[in-house]
């Protein structure tokens, strides 16, 4: 019997009538209703109780022929699957799924590409978001060409459901990615429409289920009556295939090589039911605290809460994939792992969270990051000026692994939670000014005679000049074991460079030995000039202040500054581009001022050769005597 003829005699299905789609980012006409998938997403929409929304999703998994079991293995309803090592729901889930839909919870098509992506995408050819929502566009259109054909099943299925949200959305007709969010149930038919066939191809599965390792702590592992014989009823009522496969299809054609493990795919499927019941979220909106001045500052805990929401039968399952897993009960879950990013907060004091910035929820299901912010250098003194950020928590209940095929099973909607941080300071006085270097000299030197009655020389030129503006003060802090103030100052830098070099030759006219033939004289030359600028918005200046009047600046200059020019030679007409960086500025000024100064101010001068030579041509190199000038002027300031 043909897939088409299959669907039928499975819905019922009368003849359907030409489809047509709404504009772009407006949802379109659905199906008819005397579709089947017209009729069950209006069933699981109008469902109002958890047990009106499982025996719904029970009857849409017997249409898709998706088997359904129980803890102890018994078939709620047989489907295609092939064995234990072939995909199927069991109970809990399903009921989880139920109560995720009653709980109206939204994925977005990006969480839902970056499980696909992870399980079914070599990691150099991961797709975006909009290149996903292209595959189950154009997969929609080849489903509503054909909507009675059983691998358009459920992707008529997700576009119906999306329809009769709360809030409409049409998948066909989304002008990005951004605006398609999908419920529980949606997002499981685009994960499965996708890996499904390709299980088909890859399975059953002889390996066993590594989704209690991925778990990071919220499953656990129990002992199993894996030889129950319900476990064997499991695949021996064959139905027909999965009713799956016009994105599967569309993937292959965008990718070409996909990859076909089949343990991957069934602890994928499986995992990312676990997200519809895991509830991740910090304990507190913001957190508020002041450098500490006498006394320590006020210390900061950000709390993030693993909780399992959802009361399901059965949580250890006895029999077959998953044998041996425990469910979470209701309630906090202990020991999953928590991985923090606080960006900027280590700047401001210490931050506490364990090796990785990794920490495990207590037995109340909260993991702890700890913040202790400095004291400040100079309690009370300068303007009150307060920073802010976020902490975020990702709890990882199913994190990154590495199986012993070496592929990456999966990243499985990643949970998170945040919490604002404000910390506050005194800011001392900031400094602002300029801080000047020049750099310049001229030579010509005679080079040693090549041969009798020839001459050579070079000269050569070379001048810098770097302007910093000081404009501001990022952050003070304390050097460890010292006295000593460090303040970094935002400046801005600009540099000119330029550089020139000739050489001329010259031999006279003469004669060599007793009867030769006179010859006359002749010159030839090499001429190149190069110049470059720098600019900078956001330079560093590094001041350090001592007690006893004593301070250092450190104007950070260009390391070099990049010049280009032209070269031309006679009289061989040679000519064109020349290049060379300038001479590195890592110059430190050292000077002393009264005690807690209001103003650095001083100069100083140097003498230091610069070798100078042609980079296309020409003959030795001059060393140019220049004199390197540092002048600054720094103004205590308001912050």
């Amino acid at each position: 019997m043909s897939s088409s003829n299959r669907v039928l005699r499975l819905f019922g299905a009368a003849l359907i009538p030409a489809m047509f789609v709404g504009a772009a980012g407006c949802p379109g006409p659905g199906l008819p209703d005397n579709h089947p998938g017209s009729a069950l997403a209006e069933r699981v929409s109008q469902a109002r109780t958890d047990e009106e929304r499982y025996q719904a999703l029970l009857d849409v998994m017997a249409a898709l022929h998706v088997g359904v079991y129980s803890a102890e293995g018994h078939a709620i309803r047989a489907g295609a699957e092939r064995g234990v090592g072939d995909f199927y729901f069991y109970e809990l889930e399903l009921r989880a799924m139920a109560q995720s839909l009653g709980a109206r919870d939204r994925w977005t098509l990006a969480d839902v590409a970056e499980i696909l992506n992870e399980i079914a995408i070599p990691a150099d050819k991961g797709l975006s978001p909009m290149e996903w929502l292209g595959i189950l566009q154009q997969g929609l259109r080849e489903a509503l060409d054909s909507p009675t054909a059983s691998d358009s099943a459920a992707a008529l299925l997700v576009r119906e459901l999306g329809l009769r949200h709360a809030a409409p959305g049409d998948v066909l007709t989304a002008a990005s990615a951004a605006d398609v969010d999908v419920d529980a149930l949606q997002r499981w038919l685009i994960a499965a429409d996708v890996l499904l066939p390709l299980l088909r191809d890859a399975g059953p599965a002889t390996r066993t289920s590594q989704l209690t390792a991925l778990s990071g702590g919220a499953l656990r592992a129990r002992s199993s009556s894996a030889g129950d014989s319900n476990c064997e009823q499991i695949g021996t009522q064959v139905k027909d295939g999965w009713s799956f496969g016009k994105w599967s299809l569309g993937l292959v054609k965008k990718v070409g090589n996909v990859i076909k493990l089949a343990s991957v795919i069934i602890d994928g499927l499986h995992g990312s039911v676990l997200a519809f019941s895991i509830e991740v979220k910090s304990l507190d909106d913001a957190l508020r605290t002041h450098y500490g001045h006498q006394t320590p500052g006020q210390p900061l805990t950000f709390r993030l809460s693993v909780v399992m929401r959802d009361e399901l039968p059965d949580l250890v399952l006895k029999c077959g994939w998953l044998a041996g897993v425990e469910w979470p009960a209701k309630g906090p879950i202990p020991g999953v792992h928590v991985w923090w990013s606080s960006d900027g907060l280590d700047k401001h004091g210490t931050v506490s969270c364990g090796p990785g910035c990794d920490t495990a929820t207590d037995a109340n299901g909260i993991a702890t990051l700890s913040f202790q912010p400095k004291s400040e250098i100079n309690p009370g003194v300068g303007a009150v000026v307060e920073d802010t950020e976020i902490v975020s928590g990702m709890a990882r209940y199913l994190s990154k692994h590495k199986n012993v095929l070496g592929f990456a099973a999966q990243v499985l909607t990643p949970k998170s939670g945040s919490t604002r941080w404000f910390v506050g300071r005194h800011q001392p006085p900031g400094w602002a000014g300029t801080i000047t270097y020049t750099r310049s000299g001229d030579a010509t030197v005679q080079l040693p005679p090549p041969a009798p009655r020839q001459t050579a020389s070079a000269s050569g030129h070379y001048e810098e000049t770097i302007e910093v503006d000081v404009s501001g003060q990022n952050f003070e802090l304390p050097m460890p074991g010292t006295q000593e103030t460090f303040i970094s100052l935002k400046s801005r830098t600009r540099a000119h460079a330029e550089q020139s070099y000739s050489w001329k030759w010259h031999e006279d006219a003469g004669c060599d030995g007793e009867g030769c033939v006179p010859f006359p004289a002749s010159d030839a030359t090499y001429r190149e000039s190069l110049s470059g600028d720098f600019a900078q918005e956001l330079w560093v200046v590094a001041l350090h202040l001592n007690q006893d009047g004593t301070y250092s600046i450190e104007p950070e200059f260009p390391t070099y500054v990049d010049m280009k020019g032209t070269f031309s030679e006679t009289p061989s007409g040679r000519a064109g581009d020349v290049g060379a960086p300038s001479e590195r500025v890592d110059d430190v000024i050292s000077n002393t001022a009264a005690p807690n100064p209001v103003a650095l101010k001083g100069s100083y001068t140097k003498a230091v050769g610069y070798a100078i030579h042609g980079q296309s041509g020409g003959g030795g190199a001059v060393i140019v005597p220049t004199t390197i000038t540092v002048t600054w002027d720094l103004t205590k300031v308001a912050p």
